[in-house]
């Protein structure tokens, strides 16, 4: 799932964002980012311990998938946006920018512990289950869209993904989500990926995707249940060749 940034704000006054790869201080900010986007959809009451434990293991689990991570620091040093995206390289060597492409070992093995004990803490709770169920509802309906796809082109090959895209609604405006799509693509054309995909749905901003010439490429209206009703799920793709 994808989030991004009010394009409507002026975000000439600002600096430009640095961008560098993730640190654990991270994971609080952004974990308060996909609260603050999100979390109402899991529970209203913000003291609800599902909204925190769906959070950051939504949060690790996108970590964990990916292979090139990027944020998008504002003047002080905080993240104001995450970028998670895979793309199928060795987390060893080092990106574009000369930076660290992911995650150290050392922080993949301590997010894979944080991450189950996050979901054994959403399995104990009758709301953390239907939440764990929604999220595989969304993951069935993503891998069959691929599928089609894949099926219709013929391809032997998935396209390098974007997996996550969020801006911290105080950073919103101000360049970030877009400095780390535009780092995205550029790491994609170096590695010789000829396009890339996305999944996001109609709860999410998709404007700054067709902005920059991605299009839709399957879509799927699915019911997810519960307060939750119908769901518009899409897969976007952007061609570099």
């Amino acid at each position: 799932m994808t989030s991004s940034e009010n394009s409507a704000a002026d975000n000439s006054l600002f600096t430009r964002p640095v961008l560098r790869p993730f640190e654990p201080d991270d994971l609080a900010r952004m974990n308060a980012a996909y609260d603050l986007t999100w979390g109402w959809e899991i529970d209203p009451d913000r003291s609800a311990t599902e909204r925190r434990a769906l959070g950051e293991a939504y949060q690790i689990a996108n970590l964990l998938k990916s292979d090139f991570i990027r944020v998008a620091a504002l003047e002080d040093g905080r993240a104001g946006a995450l970028m998670c995206a895979r793309l199928g390289l060795p987390e060893t060597e080092p990106a574009t920018d000369g930076l660290r492409r992911g995650l150290t070992p050392a922080m993949r093995r301590a997010y894979t512990e944080i991450r189950r004990a996050r979901e054994i803490e959403l399995g104990s709770s009758g709301l953390g289950r239907d939440v764990l169920e929604f999220e595989a509802g969304i993951t069935a309906v993503n891998k069959g869209m691929l599928a089609e796809l894949m099926n219709r082109e013929a391809a032997a090959k998935a396209p390098a993904e974007l997996v996550y895209l969020i801006a911290h609604p105080d950073a919103r405006g101000r360049g970030c989500a877009s400095a780390l799509l535009r780092a995205f693509e550029a790491e994609c054309r170096a590695a010789g990926h000829p396009r890339a995909m996305l999944f996001t749905d109609d709860h999410c901003n998709r404007g700054i995707y067709l902005r920059r010439g991605w299009a839709i490429s399957e879509t799927d209206r699915w019911d997810a249940g519960g307060e939750a009703g119908s769901i518009e799920s899409y897969l976007f793709t952007k061609r570099f060749a």
